[in-house]
């Protein structure tokens, strides 16, 4: 019985070995940065609706932003050259609304629900 619990915390602690976000004796800041770089771009905007204000960070640079409704409306653009915007969310009503991020190389269009 002792074995099966020592092998158990060995695979636990191998798990979550490298994983600072779960650790919460470790520095805020180094669990926010750590959790950030596993999310895909997907789960980061999905992020956005949750809050009046929201934060795009990219590892590359993002050169333009806009964001479009159903009917195919530019509600927001700007010039951004940068890795990181924040966009004021509040503006806009609830439903279903799309996010297209152009950097140098492609044109990236993301759904973007607002709760």
């Amino acid at each position: 019985m002792k074995l099966l619990i020592f092998i158990l915390l060995f695979l636990v602690s191998v798990v979550l070995q490298g994983q600072v976000y779960l650790d919460p004796g470790a520095d805020i800041d180094e669990r926010v940065e750590d959790l950030l770089g596993r999310m895909t771009l997907e789960e980061k905007i999905g992020q956005m609706t949750q809050g009046e204000k929201t934060s795009i960070e990219m590892d590359k640079n993002i050169d333009a932003i806009a964001l479009i409704d159903l009917k195919g409306r530019v509600l927001f653009e700007k010039d951004v050259d940068n890795n990181h915007i924040t966009i004021d969310m509040s503006e806009y009503k609830p439903g279903i609304y799309f996010l297209k991020i152009k950097d140098n190389n492609s044109i990236i269009t993301k759904r973007l629900i607002i709760h």
